[in-house]
């Protein structure tokens, strides 16, 4: 089972490897700062996946503890994708952004309280949580921050068409972020379920997807009229 344990560790390790070649490439590069702490936040969860799986099968008590810092930062994800696409807008660019990180802190006192998480359980050598009594307030808020974002990065490309650029690295956050919350949608109501979910494959698999299209759009110079001549 330890054995077992630790294969599951392997897939989120190599993928927090990438996260912090893409961040270490994209501050290099002078990537905003709203990319970079998108990088950083997935490198966070895919570590903290990756110990908890690592230490499963030594310390239950122990990995628990990293499976609670695993599920605060996936309370923060979900703000840093709203930066991101504030930071695409290419206008004001006030510190305002930076108190959106009110709901998240709230988020992990109701999780240090135990209302987030009532405990935890090993099915099939996979670790899952048993939600607690607010657990559903997350899966509101992960709703409401994707209507969001989906939201400002329209209005950014609707409102930024004479400057190219910031438009086309919009519609193409706008489209890549869509099945990122298709996929989000699902797993929140799959978790309703009594379906299983192999988030140790789906969460690096996420990851991955991620980093790799917000990477591409922090480096993006060309406009989808370059591209794409004949459509736009």
């Amino acid at each position: 089972m330890v054995n077992a344990f630790l294969f599951y560790s392997l897939y989120p390790t190599l993928v927090v490897i990438l996260c912090v070649l893409l961040l270490h490439k994209a501050y290099r590069s002078g990537a905003g700062l709203p990319y970079l702490k998108l990088f950083a936040n997935l490198a966070l969860i895919n570590i903290f996946q990756a110990i908890s799986y690592a230490t499963l099968g030594f310390s239950l008590t122990f990995s628990q503890y990293i499976a609670d810092l695993y599920l605060i930062s996936a309370y923060f994800l979900f703000i840093h994708f709203m930066q991101l696409a504030l930071y695409l807008s290419e206008g004001d660019r006030e510190p305002w952004p930076k108190y959106l990180y009110i709901a998240p802190i709230i988020l992990t006192l109701l999780h240090f309280s135990g209302l987030m998480v009532n405990s935890y359980r090993i099915e099939n050598g996979v670790l899952f949580h048993n939600d607690g009594l607010f657990a559903w307030v997350f899966d509101v808020f992960v709703i409401l921050s994707s209507v969001i974002t989906i939201i400002t990065f329209t209005h950014n490309f609707i409102y930024n068409k004479k400057n190219e650029l910031i438009a086309s690295k919009n519609i193409i956050a706008l489209i890549s972020f869509i099945p990122f919350v298709l996929m989000s949608t699902l797993l929140i109501v799959l978790s309703n379920t009594q379906h299983v979910i192999p988030v140790v494959i789906i969460i690096p698999s996420i990851t991955v997807y991620i980093v790799a299209i917000f990477y591409y759009i922090s480096t993006y110079k060309k406009t989808l009229k370059d591209i794409f001549p004949a459509v736009f």
